[in-house]
């Protein structure tokens, strides 16, 4: 059926004719009832331009100064129920129509596609509201304050009627320490709210500000510090930044990553084939010789030492930049 032949269908079940409603409502009139001045849907359209008109209410009815203008004493008259906080609904031309004549309204349309949607003003409290009463409920019960919630399921929300109290308490609270599951039901005014989720303890790692290649030694400047969550975190990272300080890195590492120990070590101070100083500490005096350094090493390692002259090979304890202390006199082999 034609889009025309329907509205016209459903003004003549509503006991509405087209005459009625184009010349105004005037069976009252023919009733002897005085009918109200002329009114319009709201607002005053020009002529010929389909009503879409959106109307906000804040009360939990609609009134008949929401739905039509030019009243002059009547406009808080109720018609109906207001939607639910956050929906809407249409009064289209026969539903319009009826009103008009049922509150004798001398009401014109303008086209037949006239209409008024009513919208419920709404207080909404989203996702990260509830997060929050919820991170405070937990830190009761022994979470870090350095923690993140994950909410299951779509993202809650909560709506309530406009100028209702925003504050938000949480009962029935279920926390597993171990696994950081929860379960908890979310109170806002009238409305209950049931949630379940995951508090996800979050650390605070030092990281490199700029790439390092292999043998750059890292300074105090260098480091940068960023916030992980726990499970995302390397069990093998350094967390103190005092133990990167002064480190020589083994391998290249980028901007932001976290650093293992392994990926460190102690900056050489004797390089293999080195020249170093050879020192032997004896009850009477101490004893200093040239040697060449059979391996890398750093300080407190104990590397091999070729003596230059007699090309003994004896082992010494790295006490400094190539300077060995000698802790035997026993040849080893090279």
């Amino acid at each position: 059926m034609p889009p025309f032949a329907t509205t016209l269908h459903r003004l003549l079940a509503a006991g509405l004719t087209a005459a009625t409603l184009f010349a105004g409502i005037g069976g009252a009139q023919a009733q002897g009832k005085p009918a109200e001045a002329s009114a319009v849907a709201r607002p005053v359209l020009m002529a010929g331009t389909p009503m879409n008109e959106r109307v906000v209410v804040r009360d939990a009815v609609v009134k008949l100064g929401d739905l039509f203008a030019g009243l002059s004493d009547r406009t808080e008259e109720p018609v109906g129920p207001a939607p639910a906080p956050g929906g809407h609904m249409v009064y289209d031309l026969p539903r319009l129509a009826a009103l008009a004549k049922t509150h004798n309204i001398a009401w014109q349309p303008r086209t037949w596609s006239d209409r008024v949607i009513v919208e419920r003003a709404t207080l909404m409290i989203g996702q990260s509201d509830i997060e929050a009463a919820l991170r405070k409920a937990l830190q009761r019960r022994g979470l870090s304050a350095r923690s993140e919630i994950e909410l299951s399921g779509k993202a809650p929300q909560i709506q309530l009627p406009a100028g209702s109290s925003s504050s938000l308490q949480v009962e029935q609270l279920e926390y597993d320490e171990r696994n950081g599951r929860f379960n908890a039901t979310v109170v806002a005014d009238t409305t209950r709210l049931p949630v379940a989720g995951r508090a996800v303890a979050m650390v605070e790692v030092p990281v490199l500000n700029r790439r390092f290649a292999t043998g750059e030694i890292i300074r105090k400047d260098d480091i940068d510090w960023i916030v992980l969550r726990s499970d995302q975190a390397t069990r093998q990272g350094i967390s103190d930044a005092d133990r990167l300080v002064g480190q020589e890195v083994r391998r290249g590492l980028n901007a932001g990553q976290q650093v293992r120990a392994s990926d460190l070590r102690t900056p050489l101070a004797v390089a293999k084939n080195a020249v170093v100083t050879m020192m032997l500490q004896t009850p009477r005096m101490q004893l200093t010789s040239k040697g060449k350094a059979l391996e890398d090493g750093s300080v407190g390692d104990t590397v091999r030492i070729m003596n230059t002259q007699s090309k003994t090979v004896v082992e010494g304890v790295i006490t400094s930049m190539n300077t060995v202390q000698i802790t035997s006199t026993v040849p080893v082999s090279n």
